[in-house]
């Protein structure tokens, strides 16, 4: 299962690449399904990776994940990372997720972001569409909450109240 989103952000690729990949432990900052995020040494950083760990470990509003980078390209502003969580349903077997970031001739950066979600046969195609559905609405708002947070300067309305919630 795949799930693709994308979005065009008002600032220049470089600043749109230092807040998903070099600053990759810090995705607590602007995404409102994570309350929590550092980073964590899940083996040595990727090659040509500016990063001083290889993962970040969040506690996300379905528990806690783990999140280890797979390949990184500075050069290309690509890189992937799999993620495992303790709530996860038994049913995923893999989870990567891949990231893109295109300077347009406009002076704006195109996000790509690609979920694959590797399900075990039988129950996964039962379950993965429901899945499907929620996964992908996650992500639309954590690209809308990215392109937020760049081009405001401040966190989402619904990181906000994310955020005010926890500490209640």
């Amino acid at each position: 299962m795949t799930i693709s989103k994308q979005i065009t952000i008002d600032a220049p690729a470089d600043e749109v690449w230092r807040v998903v990949a070099h600053d990759f432990h810090k995705a607590d900052q602007w995404a409102s399904s994570i309350n929590r995020s550092t980073s964590v040494e899940a083996g040595p950083p990727p090659k040509s990776s500016p990063l001083d760990a290889a993962g970040r470990a969040c506690d996300t509003s379905i528990g806690g994940i783990k999140e280890q980078i797979v390949h990184y390209d500075e050069a290309h502003k690509r890189f992937g990372y799999q993620a495992k969580g303790e709530k996860m349903p038994f049913f995923v077997k893999n989870l990567v997720n891949n990231w893109q970031v295109t300077e347009q001739n406009s002076g704006s950066a195109k996000v790509d972001m690609k979920l694959n979600v590797e399900l075990m046969p039988v129950i996964g195609t039962v379950m993965g569409p429901m899945m499907k559905l929620q996964m992908g609405k996650l992500l639309g708002e954590a690209v809308e909450e990215l392109k937020f947070f760049i081009e405001n300067g401040k966190p989402h309305p619904r990181k906000v109240k994310a955020m005010q919630k926890a500490i209640a």
